[in-house]
């Protein structure tokens, strides 16, 4: 199983595939879903779902050229992988688009659903081995007394509407 390889520090040679990559589907059809409906959202989720699988047989993979690093770097493999989930989830929206006939607005709303993939995903590649390193590098108890702190950050975020609801804040 590949997740034992990377456990064991070994190599992956045959890391996940459709069985792995379902899920990301299934989120972009949650996360769409609202805005374009049931029938976009799923289409979608397919497209989006054969495509990761299709570049992961040609060699495109979350850990491509990935290694922790002390410096913030997007090698020329990665800003391509990028640039090829840009294109990608762009025309994968213009296709959900026309085969749904949900008017996506323009073809500008599906640019920008590209884009929005395709800078998110070369900013993961950016700052992602920085972060990764720092937190190496963290002695344990302050990465503890972080993540601590995150959590706390979390639960009052989450009540933070009940108490302006309690408190009969005023909200505009």
């Amino acid at each position: 199983m590949s997740w034992r390889a990377w456990a064991e520090g070994r190599p992956i040679q045959d890391c996940c595939g459709i069985p792995c990559l379902a899920p990301c589907g299934e989120l972009d059809a949650i996360g769409l879903y609202p805005t374009f409906g049931v029938r976009f959202a799923v289409l979608f989720a397919v497209l989006n779902t054969g495509g990761q699988a299709f570049a992961y047989s040609i060699g495109i993979r979350p850990t491509l050229d990935y290694e922790s690093a002390h410096r913030l770097r997007l090698t020329r493999k990665q800003f391509l992988a990028a640039l090829n989930r840009w294109v990608g989830t762009t025309i994968a929206a213009l296709l959900c688009s026309w085969i749904t006939h949900n008017h996506l607005h323009s073809w500008l709303e599906a640019l920008r659903l590209g884009v929005i993939i395709g800078v998110m995903t070369a900013l993961l590649n950016f700052f992602g081995p920085y972060i990764e390193w720092l937190a190496e590098g963290l002695p344990e108890r302050r990465l503890g007394v972080f993540g601590v702190a995150l959590i706390l950050a979390g639960f009052v975020l989450q009540s933070l509407q009940y108490w302006i609801s309690l408190l009969d804040v005023p909200v505009r």
